[in-house]
């Protein structure tokens, strides 16, 4: 039999009193001669869910996304195809719910199937899943990636990856889009004191100010490697440059960083990984707490390198005002087994409890994608799943 991912979904008691690997419930979703993978989920208007996956082709290719709107219970209402899976390439990132009450998506696309030139678009859907308005930045020989975007008090502000015309300054960009999808500025923003700069995700923080979350490269003096380290960009609201700010976590330790929530008002939390034994070692899962002057208030290793040989935290949420859950995914030391799940914290960093959701042979379990915290408190996380002899 062939090997077929398909997007699984888990809703979870945040109570986490039931047995370690059990959910309130898992919902698998398949389309008929085509493989998938789950990339995002959000809460809808009606307390039903919205499922971001990307069809996969010919041999491993994302290619065309794939919507999925569910009742509360996960139950399939209806489904969208973004794109045209036999004319054209697109990937689509995240689903981002509205004011008013559509949603709106990120991602990229490329009229010639696997080339070098992506370019980044967004997509305005309403409440049913219509489309609104579709805006895409076009720029030739070119890979560039729409890859988060959040909503504003008057339009829009999305992060892409790579846009410009020189893949090793102009590697982070914002654009400020209006309510309708026109382009109202696009920034850049790169420093010479560092380089490979990666913008993974992007915040509206609580004082109007636009944050994004990535990670950039150092060279130190006396070593002769390139250290990765959190990067966070602030800018104003009109997307002005603030502070290009790559982060020392410490002396010795290189560290990423992938997504930031803000909770109160001036603390942050971050996800990434942490390299234990660099240059000699991959990341760790860990988690990091900064004031709104990026002084790092905790930080800690979320995982025992004695069981563990690589791993990181993704994607995080608030559960209440001092308890926070993460994605977690990590192999073992004889890196044939691996384990992705939820870890609920305390916003200081200590480790309430560990969930599990998919352990397995290293080659057959996916990262979970997608994590959102519903308004009856709940989890809801998304992931891509392997069926099949192999």
């Amino acid at each position: 039999m062939k090997n077929i991912f398909i997007t699984i979904a888990f809703s979870v008691s945040l109570l986490w009193n039931t047995p370690i690997f059990s959910q309130n419930w898992k919902k698998t979703y398949s389309y008929p001669e085509r493989h998938s993978w789950a990339y995002s989920v959000t809460e809808a208007y009606d307390k039903g869910y919205l499922l971001l996956s990307n069809f996969v082709k010919d041999g491993g290719n994302l290619h065309t996304g794939w919507l999925i709107k569910t009742d509360i219970n996960g139950n399939k209402l209806w489904e969208r195809i973004i794109g045209d899976y036999d004319e054209y390439q697109s990937v689509y990132e995240k689903v981002v719910e509205t004011s008013d009450k559509g949603f709106i998506i990120p991602g990229s696309w490329s009229k010639e199937p696997y080339s070098n030139s992506p370019d980044p678009l967004f997509l305005k859907f309403n409440a049913c899943g219509n489309l609104e308005w579709c805006q895409y930045f076009k720029t030739d020989n070119h890979m560039d990636f729409g890859v988060d975007i959040i909503q504003v008090a008057d339009g829009y502000v999305g992060l892409m990856e790579y846009y410009g015309y020189d893949y090793v300054t102009q590697r982070i960009a914002l654009t400020k889009l209006d309510d309708t999808g026109n382009v109202q500025w696009v920034q850049i923003y790169h420093s010479d004191s560092s380089i490979n700069e990666e913008g993974r995700s992007v915040l509206l923080r609580s004082d109007g100010d636009i944050m994004v979350t990535g990670e950039a490269s150092v060279i130190k003096p006396g070593s002769p490697y390139q250290q990765p380290r959190p990067l966070f960009i602030l800018t104003e609201p009109d997307g002005t440059l603030k502070d290009f700010g790559v982060l020392d976590v410490s002396d010795t330790l290189w560290s990423t960083a992938w997504q930031t929530k803000e909770k109160p008002n001036g603390i942050f939390y971050s996800t990434g990984g942490v390299y234990v034994n660099p240059p000699y070692s991959w990341p760790y899962p860990y988690f990091l707490k900064t004031n709104s002057n990026k002084e790092i208030l905790e930080s800690r290793l979320l995982a025992d390198t004695a069981l563990v040989s690589d791993g990181g935290t993704s994607l995080l949420n608030f559960i209440s005002d001092t308890t926070i859950v993460m994605i977690y995914g990590f192999n073992y030391n004889d890196k044939t087994i691996g384990e992705t799940g939820l870890y609920k914290l305390d916003t200081l960093g200590n480790m309430l409890k560990t969930r599990p959701l998919i352990y397995g042979s290293s080659g057959r379990i996916h990262s979970i994608e997608g994590l959102a915290v519903t308004q009856d408190k709940k989890i809801l996380a998304c992931a891509p799943e392997w069926q099949g002899d192999y």
